[in-house]
């Protein structure tokens, strides 16, 4: 038989192993896992146990999503009041990481260092990303495993995925956070995040459609979004504007078109979106029975909230008629009719020359008539006019004489400030400049003494006297006048026009190397410029009726820019007898 004494020496093994075990299992359950306290962990340190040892030291902390932030006492306790120090965490950094663990989207990592204060009391620190004009996006909590054993842990991480087109804020702050200090700015640590370019990951087919965004990135996506392939087009007096369809998940119901001529009502149109099917996305909507020879501003968007709109400006030339099939017919017996004469004439006039004995004869080049050279319809050029409206009245009736010239009765399109006053409303002066400028064919800068002074001194009327841009007007040509002679090399887009014959103290330096002319004395020359045509080539002349400065004043509109330059002081070469 074993002995008493051995009997008793297993009991107490026995009984002691037990006790480990026991108080294993407790310190795993508290310290490891949710119901983690100050008091529990102090009991784990207290027990000098290596397999507790081995187990903390596998690993130093877990990340997990965000529950509820542990009491300042232990769980369970009574009154026992923390007053550790605590701090903000230092050296916060976001950055992005490898976005292939994000599928469509950005991964961000979040790195800190403790405060200064350590991690001894600790349990751990929350990490919240919030998105701008959201709440809280995402919210990760990052537990430590062992608080004590390792008080000089440098480096923690956290890893979010987060969508695109979205700027970030990023708040850290480690708990439990002493009673009273819960509003304390001292015990956070913040910084910003900006998601890499989307096209720059995925491409820019990718980040155009907005099926792969979500949350306020796919609001901003929609907001943004745009009928793509849009063309204008006429036949007869009807204006046809032809786009692409969004895809049915945007959730876009129709489409609004609104157009107007100058200073009248907007009038307006719908058409509902069609489901694919496997059909061509693109669609036609005409505009019907418009007044030709009229400019025409469409404005094409979507029913969404704040959906953005794309701004059309069409001359509607109207030069295709619709003719029924007796018209045709008519045409065709007319044409077949005066061929038919025309080659009668051909054979009675060689019968009689054959009749006659042959003479030789010679054609002195003197007595050639050169008439008039047939002009062909060209395509209507579309002119910026740039003027300054700091110069009084009766300088801005001029520009507007002149603009109204042009168009009435030299065959060009004119953009006019004057005349977009809703559009700039509604885009902003340098948004409409610019936009004006880069879609017109030429751009004609009207100078003068006073203008000159304002621009090359940068005179500060322009912000005196309200509305008065063209300082900045003329900045900006001279800026595209300066990237074209970079670029390409072609300035005859840039034209500077005075009434006055001293280009030099009329034309700013900056407009130095447009073309220029003077009004009306080279207006044929401009005329030219404008619809590239030639003045003069062998055996003809370019003429045209009541554009020089002895006849201009003989239509309606070149007698209101007689009269203009009368009231501004500017005598006329010759004087119309009223």
């Amino acid at each position: 038989m074993m002995p008493t004494s051995v009997w008793i020496l297993l009991s107490l093994a026995w009984g002691a192993a037990l006790g480990i075990h026991s108080l294993e299992a407790n310190c795993m359950d508290a310290c490891l896992k949710e119901q983690e306290t100050a008091s529990l962990c102090r009991a784990c340190k207290m027990g000098d146990h290596i397999a507790i040892r081995r187990k903390f030291n596998n690993t130093l902390y877990s990340v997990e999503k965000c529950t509820h932030i542990a009491p300042c006492f232990a769980e369970g306790g009574t009154d026992e009041a923390c007053s550790h120090g605590i701090g903000p965490p230092q050296n916060l950094v976001a950055s992005p990481g490898n976005h292939s663990h994000c599928p469509q989207e950005e991964e961000l990592l979040v790195r800190w260092n403790p405060s200064e204060f350590g991690i001894l009391y600790l349990q751990g620190f929350f990490t919240q990303v919030i998105a701008d004009k959201e709440s809280v996006s995402d919210c990760k909590r990052l537990r430590l495993h062992k608080t004590i054993d390792i008080t000089d842990y440098k480096v923690f991480e956290v890893a979010f995925c987060v969508p695109l087109n979205t700027n970030y804020s990023v708040l850290v702050h480690a708990y439990p956070i002493p009673i009273g200090r819960e509003k304390d700015d001292n015990v956070f640590a913040t910084t910003k995040f900006r998601p890499r370019d989307c096209e720059l990951l995925y491409g820019k087919a990718y980040c155009q459609d907005c099926q792969n965004f979500y949350g306020i990135a796919k609001v901003k996506c929609l907001k943004s979004w745009v009928p793509g392939n849009v063309t204008v087009s006429e036949i007869g007096t009807s204006i046809i504007i032809t786009f692409e369809l969004a895809p049915d998940s945007y959730g876009i119901g129709s489409y609004y078109i609104y157009y107007q001529v100058h200073l009248q009502d907007w009038q307006n149109t719908a058409v509902k979106h069609e489901t694919a099917e496997g059909k061509s996305r693109l669609i036609n909507v005409t505009l019907k029975n418009l007044a030709c020879k009229m400019n025409y501003t469409i404005l094409l968007f979507s029913d969404l909230r704040d959906s953005t709109q794309i701004r059309l400006n069409y001359y509607l030339l109207g030069n295709e008629e619709h003719f029924n099939g007796v018209v045709y017919i008519v045409v065709s017996l007319v044409v077949l009719a005066g061929i038919a004469v025309f080659f009668c004439f051909l054979v009675v006039y060689n019968t009689k020359r054959k009749s006659q004995p042959s003479e030789l004869y010679s054609v002195d080049s003197d007595s050639l008539d050169l008439g008039p050279s047939p002009v062909l319809n060209p395509p209507t050029p579309l002119v910026f006019l740039c003027c300054s409206h700091c110069e009084g009245p009766g300088h801005t009736r001029l520009a507007l004489a002149l603009a109204c010239y042009l168009q009435e009765h030299c065959g060009c399109q004119v953009i006019l400030d004057l005349w977009e006053e809703l559009a700039i409303t509604r885009v902003g002066h340098m948004t409409w400049l610019s936009d004006g400028i880069e879609r017109s064919d030429f751009v004609v800068t009207l100078c003068s003494r006073s203008l000159k002074r304002m621009v090359d001194m940068r005179a500060p009327s322009e912000l005196e006297s309200g509305g008065c841009h063209i300082v900045a007007t003329a900045s900006l040509i001279g800026e595209k006048i300066r990237q074209s002679r970079i670029s390409t090399g072609d300035l005859s887009k840039f034209i500077a026009v005075t009434f006055e014959s001293d280009f030099e103290y009329q034309i700013p330096r900056i407009l130095e190397l447009a073309s220029k002319y003077k009004l009306m004395e080279d207006f044929p020359k401009l005329f030219s410029h404008l619809h590239s045509l030639e003045l003069y080539s062998p055996g003809s002349v370019l003429q045209v009726s009541n554009i020089t400065q002895e006849d201009y004043f003989s239509v309606r509109s070149g007698y209101a820019l007689y009269s203009a330059l009368k009231e501004v002081g500017i005598v006329p070469n010759n004087k119309l007898v009223d």
